[in-house]
């Protein structure tokens, strides 16, 4: 997709990983912050828009991709589902599917879509502008054979390649002006020659995968334990896309009753194929001649052509080949899977369960993928046809306004201004109206299916008759849904990208039999720029101005550098965007006397990794975006030059802008300063002895060289009064002026579009501190808005919500210095948290946060930019719920959690001040524009602290504060924690335990033993870790806990292929150990662990949802509140609370967790070291090379303590201790220094034969130590 279909919107960095992962957004609720200067429809016809705006998803493309073979599966619900099309375009449907290739001649129906409008269109060849050339050919024979090509498919000629077109005049015209020989009728011969072959080709591929289908070969069932006929002829097949009318006796349902039957399926499709084949070489036979034929046709012409046609024809025909050969699969795997589940004899308690869930899944993504769509179509500012066509009547002192100064061009340009931004936020509040509804909808469908789907889940847990589901009935289901839920999103995607994000079509247009007219996708932007004059900017520029005076193009910074004559590499430009943090850190070394070496060395490891970091390539997309916005920057200075135009940010401190006359702006300016010259001076009247003449004023002069005069003149009177002994030198000292440390404030004027039908100027004076000016309005009344908070007394209770002032304009932000991605980030959640504080009704909350979601979509932050901030606002106290949930006392609930947050905040901030004004805070920058800036900050605070530990100005664990881009580490706490704990005694395990590691090497005798073993046991401790660097789950944990556990490790990143006998034994291994029958104990919830692991296709949700999990980690808090009550002021057996001081009680919230390190420091006094968390976890757990396998072992060592950990907590919380037993347990293990375990077996025959001598002098009491065990093979002692 090429990047200008887009809107100029606020690009998300792919490399920048980190920026939205929950611990970076955590940041801002973890730290203080420093003072910083800067109506509803009714529901039936909500219903009735609904549908013509959120399409049936089965009859998205009439002829491309509509999916009937859903209606085949065995619930009467996905019948339903996929039949719920009228009448009218079933039959439609049936039409179009038949002229895909009924005759031979028919081309793809995806690029036809209307013999009415084809004759409209194409055949009008005559209809051609004047100033294209048609050349006289006097081969009588090649224009017979034009004629020939053009009239044997007339219907078929394309829109974008009809000579009426304007974009393929455009492209004609250009290339006529280069060779004015070639007649326009043959270089559209061409073109349309270029389509037809793709279009075969196209024709072709989806044939195929006709016939893959009906012959059972659509998927690989080499591993498939069950038989089943695995033929699917698609409906298009049976329903007349091989169908001709001799040949009415071929079946249309869906099962092939003969071998004859099939025969005859199998000859039409190999028969039509042939047919497409056969056209292909005719078509690329006439376009070599056609080309040959031509005299002047050359290779730059070629490429134009196939340039147009690839953009304008062949794109948009391949994304609806992808999506039609998608749902075919999908479609396909329906059916197999229904027959596999008839195969399994479910009872009627399982077809009835099956049809509740699949159509409460379908409707759960049906109403997901609307809601995100609707919230989609304002990021990319193409709103449904019920918003688009919307009016909005002017009130009538507007009116009367505007007529009685009809004379006045500035009145009547304001006027349609104030108008058309009114229209604009009127269709924003009703489009949010509607997606208020859609979120509901989600919310409702969520729900039921999650209560059924539990439902189901507890039948089969509580051993109910005939409700039990076996693991292959399960299996089918869950696969069932999944198959729902991956169909859903690729129509989805398909459509986001083909109605959305490009220009390709119009989404109205869907079930309309007309083409869409060439202007109908052009993007109906809102716009934030005021203007009262005609100022000449083009739509594309005013669609980039609209992102406000905050916006940042993206990596200008290095398109300007490379654009200079000077060749300047990449490495070059990063140095340059280093050079200010070398800067400041060197300044920072220098002050504090920061020995050379050490300097030196963090000024190299930082600088390097800087460079290696941020020196990396920009993808051609964003390249070639940077450049055309770069083009339209450059644009609208010169256009605002040459019109005399002026560019402000309006006083209202919004993200907005004026335009208006340069001269009449200064007009304005010079008036206000006439009128308000007792507060107000021009700076050229400095040191003007003579009297102020209006009609004799003097040109502006340079206030510097006036100012530097009266400074000389100042320090020289002092001077004098020195040398006459009037004045002491101390005094002189003090009054002197040094003119390098003297500025003038700078007074500049912005736009004021606040008043009604009038526009005034506001007086604005740049000073290094602004205090914010607060203006203080006695009222008295039943309500009051007061700092943008609307209280009112509402019989004798309390009500508040946001109030937003009707002057300001709506969905914009403010205006912010710096880095305005980062700055509008943290805005967003400051401004969830005054939501909360200041709207007392859960109705008032929703609609605010909803306000802002909008807010910054139609300011160009992608859906996953405000997803991802939105969600982690309630992910911050586990209640998810609450997005949606309009309950009021869940409301009043979740608003005292961040009350209690308020105040622990404000104590953060208040030391944070302290830190900031004790001069404690450093503060760090760097040039940015792409790259992974999240990362690079992590670093640099974690080698600052390791290289400034001792360090007592430097040190961040000497009160010091450091800042990097305004971001804080959230690392440093656990970094510092893991060094104090690390004075206590390493962690001991209960009892000896051995590691095998699961990968693709693993012998699968060694998984047959495991499996045997795991029948006999029946706890196990799960945990799991994933990728630093990447975030890909990686590594699971299970320990078999029994007298000498054996600890699985299971590389994920490593698995082998899903086809392999290995594969299939790690996962058979997975299901005995997450039978119901068993328990498994974790720290925290292992469904949510293992969840992220489900695309490996270990196990299935099904799996999951049934596993008897034990959560130790909410237990063990349980646990060791009742066992260490408190002994401050609160209550003995009181919950966790922030104003507990007792030092044995570290969590200090209730909603807080402890961590595992934590627990076993406080319940044993021992060390359990987690310097390795933050590791790549994707990368293999053994080498060869003797270096990279003792950083394996620890590796292994810290996976497997995880485990082992959780499994001596468990005890505690398991057996109930109390403090009386812990501390004998204590007292009775203190002299023990380890437990043993065996160590690989992938070692030389020597080594083990030592190791074996080793592990027998281990096995003495008291005299233990830690050895690996094995991975690929096992002894015959150990079996």
């Amino acid at each position: 997709m090429q990047w200008y279909d887009n809107i100029f919107d606020v690009m998300d960095d792919n490399e920048d990983i980190l920026e939205c992962t929950p611990e970076e957004l955590n940041r801002y609720y973890m730290s203080g912050q420093i003072r910083s200067n800067f109506e509803e429809e009714d529901d039936n016809n909500y219903s009735n828009i609904n549908e013509e705006v959120t399409l049936d998803i089965d009859t998205i493309l009439f002829a491309d991709h509509t999916d009937d073979n859903q209606s085949a599966t065995i619930t009467n619900a996905e019948k339903k589902i996929e039949n719920k099309a009228t009448q009218k375009q079933e039959d439609i449907l049936s039409k179009k599917l038949s002229q895909l290739s009924t005759d031979s001649n028919d081309e793809q129906p995806i690029a036809k879509s209307d013999r009415k409008r084809r004759r409209s269109t194409s055949r009008s060849l005559n209809l051609v502008s004047k100033k294209i050339k048609f050349t006289q050919n006097n081969d009588t024979k090649d224009k017979s054979t034009n004629d020939k090509i053009i009239e044997e498919k007339s219907d078929d000629v394309p829109a974008y390649l009809s000579l009426t077109n304007v974009s393929f005049l455009r492209v004609l015209q250009q290339i006529q002006n280069t060779e004015n020989s070639i007649d326009v009728k043959d270089l559209q011969i061409i073109a349309l020659l270029m389509h037809r072959i793709t279009t075969n080709r196209i024709q072709k591929q989806i044939n195929t995968v006709y016939l893959r289908s009906g012959t059972g070969k659509l998927d690989d069932s080499s591993f498939d334990l069950i038989e089943i006929d695995r033929r699917v002829w698609p409906k298009e097949v049976r329903s007349g896309i091989l169908g001709k009318s001799a040949q009415s006796n071929i079946t249309t349902a869906t099962e092939i009753n003969s071998d004859s039957e099939q025969l005859d399926y199998e000859n039409l499709a190999n028969e039509r194929l042939q047919q497409i084949h056969e056209q292909f070489e005719q078509y690329t036979q006439q376009l070599i001649d056609k080309k040959n034929h031509l005299i002047g046709f050359t290779s730059p012409i070629e490429k134009t052509i196939v340039q147009y046609v690839q953009h304008y024809g062949i794109i948009p025909l391949q994304m609806k080949r992808d999506l039609k050969i998608a749902l075919l699969k999908h479609d396909y795997n329906t059916i197999i899977l229904r027959r596999k589940y008839e195969q399994e004899n479910p009872n009627e308690y399982h077809i009835e369960i099956a049809e509740q869930l699949c159509t409460l899944k379908y409707e759960l993504e049906k109403s997901k993928r609307e809601l995100i769509e609707l919230k989609q179509r304002v990021f990319y500012q193409k709103l449904p046809a019920f918003v688009k066509d919307i009016e909005l009547s002017p009130s009538p002192s507007t009116i009367s306004a505007a007529t009685t100064t009809t004379s006045n061009m500035v009145h009547n340009q304001i006027f349609n201004n104030m108008h058309e931004r009114m229209i604009q936020q009127k269709k924003l509040d009703l489009l949010a109206a509607y997606i208020a509804k859609a979120e509901i909808k989600y919310y409702q469908a969520d729900s039921n299916f999650n209560s059924e789907y539990t439902k189901m889940l507890n039948n089969h847990r509580n051993l109910v008759r005939n409700k039990g589901m076996t693991s292959a009935l399960s299996d089918l289901l869950e696969k069932r849904l999944t198959n729902i839920t991956d169909r859903l999103r690729d129509i989805h995607c398909y459509r986001i990208n083909y109605f959305l994000r490009s220009s390709y079509s119009d989404l109205e247009n869907i079930y309309k039999q007309i083409e869409p007219q060439e202007n109908t996708n052009i993007n109906v932007f809102f716009s934030n720029v005021i203007s009262d004059t005609i100022h000449g900017l083009n739509q594309k520029q005013i669609q980039l101005l609209s992102r406000g005076p905050a916006y940042v193009p993206p990596c200008q910074s290095r398109l300007k550098f490379s654009s200079k004559s000077t060749k300047t590499t990449i490495t070059d430009i990063v140095k340059k965007q280093y050079a200010p943090l070398k800067h400041q850190m060197a300044s920072l070394f220098s002050k504090h006397r920061v020995n050379i070496a050490s300097s030196w060395d963090v000024h190299s490891i930082i600088c390097q990794k800087f460079t290696n970091l941020f020196a990396i390539s920009i993808p051609h997309n964003i390249q070639q975006r940077a450049t055309e916005e770069m083009k339209l920057i450059q644009s609208i200075r010169s256009s605002l030059k040459t019109n005399n135009m002026i560019l402000r940010r309006t006083a209202d401190n919004r993200n907005t802008f004026y335009v208006g006359k340069k001269n009449d702006f200064e007009a304005k300016a010079n008036e206000f300063m006439l009128k308000s010259s007792d507060k107000y001076e021009f700076t050229v009247a400095i040191g003007d002895d003579e009297d102020n003449n209006d009609d004799k004023k003097k040109q502006p002069q340079n206030p510097h060289y006036f100012l530097k005069g009266r400074i000389e003149a100042i320090n020289f009177a002092l001077e004098t009064l020195g040398k006459r002994k009037a004045l002491d030198n101390d005094t002189i000292n003090k009054l002197i002026i040094d003119p390098k440390k003297v500025k003038l404030t700078y007074l500049y004027f912005r736009a004021d579009i606040s008043k009604e039908n009038e526009l005034t100027l506001v007086p604005t004076i740049s000073l290094r501190k602004q205090q914010p000016s607060v203006n203080f309005k006695i009222s008295i009344g039943s309500n009051v808005h007061y700092f943008n908070a609307y209280i009112e007394n509402r019989k004798g209770e309390l009500y508040t919500k946001v109030y937003h002032d009707p002057m300001i304009p709506r969905y914009t932000l403010p205006y912010v210095v710096g880095h305005s991605k980062v700055r509008h980030s943290d805005w967003l959640r400051s401004t969830l948290l005054r939501a909360v504080c200041y709207c007392s009704s859960v109705g008032d909350f929703l609609q605010e946060r909803l306000y802002l979601e909008l807010t910054y979509l139609v300011n160009g932050y992608s859906f996953f930019f405000v997803e991802s901030h939105i969600q982690n606002f309630f992910d911050y106290f586990q209640r998810e719920s609450m997005r949606y949930c309009s309950e009021q006392t869940n409301y009043h609930s979740f608003r005292r959690q961040w009350f209690d947050f308020f105040e622990l905040q404000n104590q953060r901030s208040e030391k944070l001040q302290q830190l900031d004004d004790n001069k404690q805070v450093i503060r760090f920058s760097y040039f940015y524009d792409y790259g992974p800036r999240c990362e690079f900050n992590q670093y640099f605070h974690e080698l600052w602290s390791d290289y400034f530990r001792s360090n007592t100005t430097l040190s961040n664990e000497k009160n010091t504060m450091l800042q990097l881009n305004s971001s804080l580490s959230s690392n440093e706490r656990k970094r510092i924690l893991n060094i104090q704990l690390s004075i206590l005694p390493a962690f001991t395990p209960l009892n000896d335990w051995r590691v095998h590691c699961v990968s693709q090497t693993t012998d699968p005798s060694l998984l047959h033993y495991l499996i045997e073993l795991a029948r006999k046991t029946v706890k196990y401790t799960i945990d799991t870790e994933h990728d630093y660097y990447t975030y890909e789950p990686a590594l699971i944990q299970i320990e078999f806990i029994c007298r000498q556990s054996i600890i699985l490790l299971i590389e994920t990143c490593h698995l082998p292929q899903a086809s392999t006998v290995t594969f299939w034994l790690i996962k058979s291994l997975l299901k005995i150990i997450f039978n119901p029958s068993n328990i498994i104990y974790s720290w925290g919830d292992a469904v949510n662990e293992l969840s992220r692991f489900i695309h490996y296709n270990l196990f299935s949700w099904s799996i999951l949802y049934q596993m008897n999990n034990n959560d130790i980690q909410s237990g063990f808090k349980i646990w060791y509140n009742k066992t260490f009550i408190h002994d401050c002021s609160l209550d003995l057996y009181g919950d966790d609370h922030e104003l507990c001081t007792c030092s044995h009680r570290p969590v200090k919230h209730k909603n807080n967790q402890w961590s595992l390190q934590k627990a076993i420091a406080y319940a044993f006094h021992e060390f359990l070291d987690k310097s390795r968390c933050k590791s790549k976890w994707r990368q293999r757990l053994s080498s060869r090379n003797q270096i990279r396998q003792k950083m394996c072992n620890e590796l292994i060592r810290y996976a497997a303590n995880d485990c082992l950990a959780v499994t001596k907590l468990q005890m505690l919380v398991g057996f109930n201790y109390t403090k009386e037993q812990l501390d004998i347990y204590g007292i009775n293990h203190s002299d023990t220094q380890g437990t043993t375990f065996r160590k690989d077996a992938a070692l030389t025959q020597e080594e083990e034969e030592e190791e074996g001598k080793e592990t027998t002098k281990e096995l003495k009491p008291k005299s233990q130590s830690n050895q690996f065990a094995t991975s690929r093979t096992e002894s015959n002692e150990d079996k």
